[in-house]
């Protein structure tokens, strides 16, 4: 479809984001109207931009992207101008990771990580200045008292968990919409990570992520146990996929283990940070999956 081919020119690149432009536009401005659109919007502003990221010369981007929240602002007339700062720009940020990441040929475990990374702490920065520039609207009041939390002792906890969920949700179902978009219009994808030690890598780094929280900051504890998780889940898979009997039996005896394990450690660490004794099953389960890498080198790969 010529539409979605290469734009090689300077109109070519302007028409096309402008197109874009106006297609972002037209949903905040939609969104404004009927706002439960909201949970489409997160989806559709990250794949335009993606997309404008994949056929566009990266040297426009900026002005893709200044003409997008100008236009944005402008047509909300200040009213949504929340919307603008809460899901677009965050938005043309993320899709613009998406699609530099997707061009490169990076797997999805570590795009996800690290847009999910980058999500995560554009929204805390969008809390805060918002807070700073409207300080009468008070955004951390009304989010406390939206979950009745006003009260809670561990609200910072609370804070963070809350923006990295919100992150890893939008995160994962804008790539899954982004992938099934582009395929259609034979974008290539490597879903083959083949550097697997990488993987490895990012598991220890996230858990010492968590380690260190607990003694310096505890929501840190929460954001390298939720990191840890991403390459669990993907590591727990391709072992299960290898079908070896002894990879697949190391992995129950350590599920068992865990079961155990857990509440009768629950009430040695310190309060609200009993999540770190996942540890006790990420690690393992990374010592495995790098002992499977290095040693057995049965390599598979989740299509």
């Amino acid at each position: 479809m010529k539409f979605f081919n290469k734009k090689e020119t300077i109109v070519e690149n302007i028409s096309f984001f402008s197109i874009m432009s106006a297609i972002n536009v037209i949903f905040v401005m939609l969104t404004a109207i009927f706002p439960p659109l909201m949970f489409l919007i997160v989806f559709i502003l990250p794949l335009t931009s993606a997309v404008v990221t994949l056929l566009c010369k990266k040297k426009y981007y900026f002005i893709y992207f200044i003409v997008t929240v100008g236009l944005c602002l402008l047509c909300s007339f200040g009213i949504y101008m929340y919307d603008t700062f809460f899901y677009v720009i965050p938005a043309l940020i993320t899709g613009l990771i998406f699609g530099i990441l997707i061009e490169k040929n990076v797997p999805p475990i570590h795009i996800l990580t690290v847009t999910t990374i980058i999500q995560y702490v554009l929204t805390i920065l969008t809390f805060i200045i918002l807070d700073k520039i409207l300080p009468s609207f008070d955004f951390f009041s009304r989010l406390y008292n939206i979950f009745g939390l006003n009260n809670f002792k561990f609200k910072d906890e609370f804070f963070h968990i809350f923006c990295f969920l919100l992150a890893s949700i939008q995160n994962l179902f804008s790539f899954v919409f982004i992938y099934y978009f582009l395929k259609r219009f034979q974008f290539s994808f490597n879903l083959k990570s083949d550097n697997k030690l990488l993987i490895n890598i990012g598991s220890f780094c996230t858990s010492v992520l968590a380690i260190i929280g607990y003694f310096i900051y505890s929501p840190l504890v929460y954001i390298g146990i939720f990191l840890s998780m991403f390459y669990f889940v993907y590591q727990t898979i391709e072992l299960i996929l290898t079908k070896n009997k002894g990879l697949i039996i190391s992995l129950v005896v350590m599920f068992i283990i865990m079961l155990f394990a857990y509440p009768l450690l629950y009430s040695y660490p310190k309060r609200p940070l009993a999540i770190i004794l996942l540890l006790i099953l990420i690690g393992p389960v990374n010592i495995l999956d790098l002992c499977n890498n290095t040693l057995l080198k049965r390599q598979v790969y989740i299509e």
